[in-house]
């Protein structure tokens, strides 16, 4: 794979945080935003139910729950009960608060 350099331009107590958080954890903070950038350009997730990871493109989505439902057994979020249900729909809500944004 070839590396390309990338500048970017982030908030500097961010920055700091961030440096100190990844020595703490032993990674680079150039992996942390490749896997971030991976993760934006081709989105992937683990079945609720038999735990199989797929990528949300291409995958049906559930009209009930508006979850993916898995390719290898069918779940979405309907299999799971109520707490289940709000667990997932805040982890959901995470992801979209972490890549995308409403700059102006």
């Amino acid at each position: 794979m070839v590396k390309k350099k990338l500048t970017l331009s982030i908030d500097e107590d961010i920055i700091e945080h961030t440096k100190r958080k990844a020595q703490e954890r032993g990674v680079s903070i150039s992996k942390i935003v490749e896997n971030a950038l991976r993760f934006f350009v081709d989105p992937h997730v683990y079945c609720f139910s038999c735990g199989h990871r797929f990528e949300t493109s291409g995958s049906e989505v559930c009209t009930r729950c508006g979850w993916y439902k898995c390719p290898k057994c069918g779940s979405c979020a309907c299999s799971l009960g109520d707490e289940g249900a709000k667990v997932a729909f805040y982890m959901r809500r995470t992801l979209i608060d972490i890549f995308q944004t409403s700059e102006v």
